[in-house]
């Protein structure tokens, strides 16, 4: 098919971006840059440096995209775009069927960063700033509210202030969103990632509190989610 769109990335050096021959703000070390393919688009890289590039077909490309976009490495959706490309990579050669599924995957997470970022563009509430920032950092086991209060700029009682005029205390916001992100790699990732590790990456320590925890939220162990998710496939 005929390419739709270009993502690009620099994992650890600047990119110098030009379409049509007119210079376009480089994304930063790290970043993904995603570029329409109407025109002539040029890219200086460092010598030395390591280029990504995944190109997308008509079908799975954004529509109406005139200009390159710029999605931050800061935003979890693009991370994990960023290891579902991975993923894709070191695991190869996939079964037809695992690797559309990938493929789908892929696309759909592209659209959630996308999403992602018009939201961020429009002026988020304090507390929707902090879940986003929050949503960044999940899998670090080691995070504490001093240490997610230096990340976003604020002093822990500020950050606690937030949530508690919302009925909320950090640490449950923090369980369930690393609850929802293991729930949504449980049912969407890679089959071959065991059920505990799901929960390490997620940001839990023990893989006993992990399956209490999402028991306890949504009724059913992690295997029996995996386990629901692999029979429906």
């Amino acid at each position: 098919a005929d390419p739709g769109a270009l993502l690009v990335r620099a994992p650890a050096n600047r990119l110098g971006l030009a379409i049509d021959g007119r210079a376009q703000p480089g994304p930063a070390w790290g970043d993904v840059a995603l570029i329409p393919c109407g025109g002539g688009a040029d890219i200086a890289l460092e010598t030395g440096g390591r280029l990504d590039l995944v190109m997308l077909e008509t079908p799975a490309a954004p529509s109406a995209l005139a200009a390159p976009i710029g999605l931050p490495l800061s935003q979890p959706s693009v991370k994990m775009l960023i290891y579902l490309g991975g993923y894709l990579l070191r695991a190869a050669p996939h079964r037809p069927e695992d690797a559309a599924m990938l493929r789908r995957q892929f696309t759909e997470t592209l659209q959630m960063a996308l999403d992602h970022r018009a939201r961020d563009q429009a002026f988020p509430t304090e507390i929707e700033r902090l879940g986003y920032s929050m949503e960044a950092v999940l899998g670090d086991r080691e995070l504490t509210l001093a240490g997610f209060a230096r990340q976003v700029g604020m002093s822990a009682r500020k950050v606690q202030a937030v949530f508690a005029a919302e009925g909320l205390t950090f640490s449950d916001v923090l369980r369930d969103k690393r609850l929802a992100r293991a729930r949504l790699a449980l049912l969407h990732g890679p089959g071959a990632v065991k059920v505990a590790q799901v929960g390490l990456d997620c940001g839990f320590k023990d893989a006993s509190y992990f399956a209490k925890c999402f028991r306890s939220r949504y009724g059913q162990t992690p295997n029996a989610v995996r386990r629901a998710a692999q029979g429906a496939q």
